[in-house]
């Protein structure tokens, strides 16, 4: 463990209350966070699972809240830079919220 100065610790004393008097400064609606869930659209409720992967082909599980279309995108790099969307079927409670692409 190494011992911190004094000099080391109002260093870090200032830089903090630096940060946190900026904070005060900017206006909060800078800080706004964008809305990820739109109260409209459907919420997945048991996230995402994906299995049997081939070359050309996947199973990809998700339940949603409410009967809609399931779409799955894809792409061959982990960045999704070229990304493809594929529609699927709609489902709803008579699959169990579940469906195939």
């Amino acid at each position: 463990m190494t011992a911190h100065s004094r000099r080391t610790l109002l260093k870090a004393g200032l830089t903090g209350a630096s940060a946190v008097a900026a904070g005060l400064v900017v206006p909060s609606t800078a800080f706004a966070a964008v809305p990820l869930v739109r109260r409209d659209r459907p919420v997945l409720t048991h996230g995402v699972q994906s299995g049997d992967v081939t070359p050309g082909s996947a199973i990809v599980w998700s339940r949603a809240d409410r009967p809609s279309r399931l779409v799955v995108e894809i792409a061959r790099d982990p960045s999704f830079r070229h990304a493809r969307r594929v529609p699927g079927p709609v489902v709803g409670p008579d699959s169990g919220g579940t469906g195939r692409v």
